[in-house]
């Protein structure tokens, strides 16, 4: 019996058990893609480290986070929910009627090592909202960029 362990063989079972690249991508949907954004639920998760530039699917880390920028603000909000990583998006440039609503749902399968590109605008003339700006069936549209910004 032989088991190999990421490149290395050890004599033991006939199981392979390596772990995943990290893939970076729009990731894949959980279940039926979501059209509506989701009521979000009252907040409970840890305050996080801002928004990170790379979100972390598979680990799906619960909690949220908040940033101030240059010209409005952004936040998202991370759960796991039946299995899948769900996440709201949002945020707001220059909009004093800002009411805090998402701008953004996604729901995304928790497959090992993917990784999901968040576009945060935080130099002028970019501004909020946090968003994945890719197409993905994982997530309700995003709002278009403000002032013409690109990820």
């Amino acid at each position: 019996m032989v088991w190999r362990v990421c490149g290395t063989l050890l004599a033991a079972a006939l199981l392979t058990a390596c772990s995943e690249e990290p893939t970076i991508g729009p990731g894949s949907p959980c279940g039926d893609p979501p059209t509506l954004i989701e009521p979000l639920p009252a907040s409970s998760g840890e305050s996080l480290d801002g928004i990170p530039g790379l979100l972390d699917v598979s680990a799906c880390r619960e909690g949220r986070a908040a940033e101030s920028l240059p010209l409005g603000s952004a936040w998202m909000e991370v759960r796991r929910v039946n299995g899948c990583c769900e996440v709201w998006f949002g945020g707001e440039t220059e909009d004093w009627n800002y009411d805090g609503s998402p701008e953004q749902f996604c729901r995304f399968d928790r497959s090992p090592g993917a990784l999901v590109p968040v576009f945060v605008g935080r130099n002028a003339p970019c501004a909020g909202p946090a968003q994945v700006r890719q197409e993905t069936l994982a997530c309700t549209v995003s709002p278009p960029p403000s002032n013409g910004c690109t990820p």
